[in-house]
């Protein structure tokens, strides 16, 4: 049975799928590989949009709040930020002229996690960019994003 407690915006978890340790390590693991987005966009030697790498530096200041906070008092408001603003990264990198494949899976693969991150704090319906791989291979491309 999940149980859950939610005390002034703020969700205590109690045998809600992904444990503590997963969903930090799937946090981690997505702040560890955006940088290596904005990498090869500067790479391209094409302009990149301002709001591209705000984009990204935002979802890695999402990452970091998630990861400094005690992980059972997580505020339930930071999750769905960070996974609203690691989803925006997709129709950011239209706004640069000729990405590669493999920097979309990189994104792809940092959205297919975020539903598993969501389901542990129980938010229903957060993620709403359907995943495009599954954990265990979004966890690779983005290990070998790093």
């Amino acid at each position: 049975m999940k149980r859950r407690v939610l005390l002034g915006g703020v969700l205590a978890l109690a045998g809600c799928g992904l444990t503590a340790a997963q969903w930090q390590a799937d946090v981690q693991t997505i702040e560890d590989a955006l940088p290596s987005v904005l990498t090869a966009l500067q790479g391209l030697g094409v302009a990149i949009p301002a709001a591209v790498t705000a984009g990204i530096a935002t979802a890695e200041k999402d990452a970091a709040a998630l990861l400094a906070a005690v992980p059972s008092l997580v505020p339930v408001s930071s999750v769905q930020t960070f996974v609203h603003d690691v989803q925006a990264l997709a129709p950011l990198l239209a706004l640069v002229p000729g990405v590669p494949g493999n920097i979309v899976a990189i994104v792809d693969a940092a959205i297919s996690l975020l539903p598993a991150i969501a389901a542990a704090f129980g938010i229903a319906g957060a993620a709403t960019v359907a995943p495009k791989y599954d954990p265990v291979s979004a966890r690779l491309i983005l290990k070998a994003a790093r």
